[in-house]
């Protein structure tokens, strides 16, 4: 049993995925650093305090600091972060934060078997 599954380790690192929703968004596989607990909460706090801006920059910003990389064609950074599709950036934050799992690879295989055989490599 890999405890990955249950802990999060200082530089672990994660393959998420979000498959394409029809008129929504495209789709897209990235890396990431799952959020702690502690990042969770404080992030959530700050969401609840802010304007509907500085929601966004919240949002935008705790993005920009766990996804490593992504397979978009533009790169990773906030002001690229802030055009992404509403949904698409909602799911990514929530995936990121831990409230959802990522879909599916497209090939089929299991996330947690891809980032097993990833790590196996470093």
């Amino acid at each position: 049993m890999h405890d990955s599954l249950y802990f999060i380790d200082d530089g672990y690192t994660q393959s998420g995925h979000i498959q394409a929703s029809a008129g929504l968004h495209g789709a897209v596989s990235f890396q990431f650093r799952p959020m702690l607990y502690e990042q969770r909460q404080r992030i959530a706090e700050m969401l609840r305090a802010a304007a509907n801006d500085e929601a966004t920059q919240v949002m935008v910003a705790a993005i920009c600091q766990q996804v490593l990389s992504w397979n978009l064609p533009r790169e990773l950074k906030p002001a690229n972060v802030r055009r992404l599709r509403p949904k698409l950036l909602d799911r990514i934050y929530l995936i990121v934060a831990g409230h959802e799992p990522s879909d599916p690879l497209p090939s089929g295989q299991p996330l947690e078997t891809f980032d097993e055989l990833a790590d196996a490599k470093n």
